[in-house]
């Protein structure tokens, strides 16, 4: 019953190339549904599609910290 708990309780999901194909369906959903997403990319491309009114609570990747 491990998927239940995907339902049950709010995540934080990194999705790694949440831009791509896959990910751009993926990542609307996870919002929708009450989790917190952080769509990882190696590229600036927009979204394959946006078409899911969730993908502005979808946040971007944090930058990786200065060194000192």
């Amino acid at each position: 019953m491990f998927f239940g708990f995907l339902f049950t309780h709010p995540l934080q999901v990194a999705v790694l190339g949440g831009n791509g194909e896959l990910g751009s369906y993926l990542c609307p959903k996870l919002v929708a549904l009450g989790h917190t997403v952080v769509a990882v990319n190696n590229d600036d491309l927009p979204p394959y599609t946006k078409s899911a009114p969730e993908w502005h609570k979808v946040l971007p990747p944090l930058p990786p910290p200065r060194s000192s």
